[in-house]
């Protein structure tokens, strides 16, 4: 199922090269961590289109708050985008930035905020361990493939779609505020907004990025994913008066005469019979 994912928060920003046009790359570091003895250093390949075209330097890392639309990295990411050197999993997100801001004397330790909307894959709300699982499709224009690039994803070839996931469990903190009453009430198979901030990252054998943690802060009930109807066709209307009886209105939806041709040819025949008197 479709959603989106998007990250805000502080990151450190260094190796600044050109992509496309105004377009701009980023290595960007964010502070959270594969295991707590790691050194809660995790990279992100981030685009920007930089429309006010800001002076970037490219041997110093500078810190920004960043808002970005955020996916999981891709084994078809091309690898063209990467800095010299870096491999893809070396990377854990990729993302389009939205905003950035210069944040020179921000403390840079601080865990990134996540907002994730997706439906609900798993969740057990009697588990000591309350964890809420989303896995929803997202789009990155970053993971785009570039086909003028020997190293292109092809067209034809499913499995080189540029389509991302982002999967999260949300952990559910055990304390008062989720406690009883307010234990999170969902469902799985229903849209769910969660946000909360980004925690840890697991990976897969071979060193990608497999899934995400995140400390649940809050969630937003969005229902049951909507199914339109197979036809497009509006339901005929039932024959009753479309506004109430006390109501003088002369136009209706259910008078299927085109008067509006009427009284053009009738306006253009009074006009000829007043030419011809005159």
């Amino acid at each position: 199922m479709a959603g989106c994912a998007t990250l805000s928060g502080i990151a450190v920003l260094e190796n600044v090269r050109p992509d496309i046009g105004q377009t701009l790359l980023f290595d960007a570091h964010f502070y959270f961590y594969d295991d707590p003895s790691s050194n809660n250093a995790q990279l992100a390949l981030l685009r920007y289109f930089n429309i006010d075209n800001l002076p970037f330097d490219s041997e110093v890392p500078f810190k920004c708050f960043v808002h970005v639309n955020v996916a999981r990295m891709e084994s078809f990411c091309n690898t063209s985008q990467l800095s010299a050197g870096m491999e893809l999993k070396d990377y854990v997100l990729v993302g389009d930035i939205i905003q950035l801001i210069p944040a020179e004397n921000a403390d840079p330790k601080f865990r990134p905020f996540l907002t994730v909307c997706g439906v609900v894959t798993s969740y057990n709300r009697d588990a000591d361990d309350k964890r809420i699982e989303v896995a929803p499709s997202v789009f990155t224009h970053i993971l785009l493939p570039k086909h003028n690039h020997k190293d292109s994803p092809s067209k034809s070839d499913p499995a080189q779609s540029p389509s991302a996931t982002f999967p999260v469990s949300y952990i559910v903190p055990q304390t008062s505020r989720w406690k009883g009453k307010r234990v999170p009430k969902v469902s799985i198979g229903t849209y769910v907004c969660l946000e909360g901030f980004l925690h840890m990252v697991h990976r897969d054998p071979t060193g990608m990025v497999e899934r995400f943690d995140a400390e649940l802060d809050k969630i937003t009930y969005l229902g049951r994913p909507y199914v339109p109807a197979v036809s497009r066709k509006l339901p005929v209307p039932a024959n009753s008066p479309s506004t109430p009886a006390n109501k003088k209105l002369k136009f209706s939806y259910a008078d299927s005469s085109p008067v509006t041709r009427k009284r053009k040819a009738s306006t253009l025949e009074n006009d000829n019979n007043f030419s011809a008197t005159s």
